[in-house]
């Protein structure tokens, strides 16, 4: 899966991954007036939400996802789902479809700078920041609820950007890839600092559309580098085990297109038999 870049780099003007919440940059905004105006502060901030496991899923039209293609893609889109808790929100469903819950003006169409890095894209000159989640129902209109999902889109034509329905892209058949994360204490300083790990990994191509799903090591830290997948055969522990059927499942559900039934599609060929 070469498409998909490392999600510990904010390319193309995505922003890092502790950042999506737009109640962090506001409540931050907020301390500072406050102690630049007077005490007691009189402006009041928005929470902001404990936020512990993410769910990445990567999207290309289906015709452009052989990897001899994928540079040739007239767009792309990046799907970041976050949950308080990932369990208990899979098992239970979210109460409302996150489409339902488009937040306005939280960015726009704007050019990118010519900063690739790994890609090779030239042609996906224009991106776009969409925001879903609840909102309390008086002004300023804060984010609310255990859920929070963000879209990244990229396009080669900035007035079809402007008017697409990301919504409509977003579906099984048009993702190549989903990754699932949890947030946990990074091992060099475990009490100031949390990082997302990955545990989880589904990849698909028109090459090989059959999905292939990998597991890597369920610890409770970040380790400097992200640990290795965990080989065919070996033993799954029971809480890794759950979270794969959870992906495998319900996430997956989260990531249909209206019109795809949120199960009975290709099973995914899971190296661990889970």
């Amino acid at each position: 899966m070469s498409f998909a870049p490392s999600e510990s780099h904010p390319y193309f003007n995505r922003r890092m991954i502790v950042d999506d919440d737009d109640n962090i940059s506001v409540a931050k905004e907020i301390k500072r007036k406050n102690r630049r105006i007077a005490l007691p502060a009189n402006l009041a901030a928005p929470q902001i939400r404990p936020f512990q496991w993410m769910i990445s899923s990567y999207y290309l039209p289906e015709e452009y996802q052989a990897k001899s293609t994928q540079g040739q893609s007239p767009w792309y889109l990046l799907l970041r789902c976050m949950l308080i808790d990932l369990l208990e929100q899979l098992e239970n469903g979210l109460s409302t479809s996150w489409r339902d819950y488009e937040v306005e003006d939280t960015g726009g169409t704007k050019f990118l700078p010519r900063d690739w890095g790994r890609w090779n894209c030239p042609q996906l000159k224009w991106g776009r920041r969409i925001v879903f989640s609840e909102q309390t129902r008086d002004e300023p209109r804060w984010l609310i609820g255990r859920w929070l999902v963000v879209a990244y889109l990229w396009s080669d034509s900035r007035e079809w950007l402007r008017g697409v329905n990301v919504g409509n892209l977003i579906s099984f058949n048009n993702a190549f890839c989903i990754r699932a994360f949890e947030r946990v204490p990074c091992m060099n300083c475990p009490s100031r600092h949390l990082a997302y790990r990955m545990f989880y990994q589904l990849e698909k191509t028109s090459d090989k559309p059959e999905p292939l799903v990998t597991l890597f090591s369920h610890v409770g830290y970040y380790p400097r580098r992200q640990p290795p997948p965990i080989p065919h055969g070996t033993p799954v522990p029971d809480t890794l085990s759950e979270l794969c059927c959870l992906m495998n499942k319900e996430a997956r559900a989260l990531l249909y297109a209206r019109h795809e039934e949120a199960r009975g599609k290709g099973k995914p060929q899971d190296r661990h038999f889970l």
